[in-house]
């Protein structure tokens, strides 16, 4: 059975698994921030507790278990109003791209719509980027140049630096 060791000081002689998690459970990190989410850490030992005495509970909760993703727009300036939605209504745009992370589950698919005005004209892009793992960045880049070509680039990485590649360019 489960129990909240804060809540207890004193347990009966045997062995117990402890877990720690920094969430209340594997789907609660969604949830933080705005729905932005943050990384999920967990872990569990066995520990023996002896009659009479103290016993230590060391865990190690290793790397994040969920992925993040984070964009990057480098567009000219005849590129207005531009926006990245992603899944869970999050919209990363000129105003928040630079420090907005949003976490999703290690493998999950996410769907996201880029939404740009070029030259008075509203147009969308609709992808999809499946997160490349537990403890992965994975980073959708949005570059222009001054005759409207987009390129839109997939990034991941297991150590949070920039990984594989995948380039699409729209004409």
């Amino acid at each position: 059975a489960k129990q909240d060791w804060t809540s207890q000081t004193k347990y009966e002689a045997g062995t117990y698994t402890v877990y720690a998690r920094n969430h209340e459970s594997d789907t609660h990190w969604q949830e933080a921030n705005d729905n932005w989410g943050d990384a999920y850490y967990e872990g569990y030992t066995s520990v023996i507790v002896n009659a009479g005495e103290t016993a230590k509970a060391e865990i190690s909760c290793g790397t994040a278990k969920n992925a993040r993703l984070k964009v990057q727009f480098d567009l000219v300036s005849n590129f207005k109003e531009y926006s990245l939605k992603a899944n869970r209504n999050l919209v990363f745009d000129s105003s928040n791209f630079e420090t907005a992370l949003a976490y999703y589950a290690a493998t999950e698919e996410v769907d996201y719509t880029f939404n740009y005005k070029y030259n008075d004209d509203e147009k969308s892009i609709n992808g999809k980027i499946t997160m490349a793992g537990a403890a992965t960045e994975n980073i959708i880049s949005i570059a222009s140049n001054d005759n409207g070509t987009i390129s839109v680039t997939v990034n991941y990485n297991d150590t949070f630096e920039t990984g594989k590649k995948k380039n699409v360019t729209i004409y």
